[in-house]
């Protein structure tokens, strides 16, 4: 296995993680304090975040694709 596969393969890991998750967690902050745990599968990768900021902004971004269909 390349190592482009293996970085797939560790960012379909962190959404696989991140869409259960999100089904479990009560509010954005506890989401995003669960899928701290998980950053660095990201690495690597056009989605790793250089900082915690970009970081939670990409998994408030997740969570609100979640929860707007729900919302309508």
């Amino acid at each position: 296995m390349g190592m482009s596969n293996y970085i797939l393969d560790n960012v379909d890991k962190f959404w696989a993680i991140a869409d259960e998750a999100v089904s479990e967690s009560e509010s954005v902050g506890e989401f995003v304090a669960k899928m701290s745990w998980y950053r660095g599968l990201l690495n690597g990768s056009s989605e790793y975040c250089e900082t915690p900021t970009e970081f939670e902004e990409l998994l408030e971004q997740a969570w609100h694709e979640k929860w707007s269909s729900y919302a309508n």
